[in-house]
């Protein structure tokens, strides 16, 4: 992959690996621990008392919620003939 002007490589690369956290312990506990560490920073003291703390992801998913709801349809329509 060449990202420079130059005829060198950019020796650019990625590595990107999943773990199933039940392969290593018991899903509830993960699932628990992984509720505490979202908990914490919910709990601090926002600097912007009208901007909530965030973790990573949640602003993405609320602006996304729209489309994830998708079209609203009259229930009355499909029932006309």
């Amino acid at each position: 992959m060449r990202l420079s002007l130059t005829q060198d490589q950019d020796n650019l690369g990625s590595f990107f690996c999943a773990i199933d956290p039940g392969a290593l312990r018991d899903p509830a506990e993960f699932r628990d621990d992984m509720d505490e560490l979202i908990d914490v920073p919910h709990a601090a003291p926002p600097v912007d008392p009208a901007s909530p703390v965030l973790v990573h992801g949640e602003a993405h998913r609320e602006r996304a919620r729209p489309r994830l709801i998708g079209l609203q349809a009259n229930c009355h329509i499909s029932e006309r003939r």
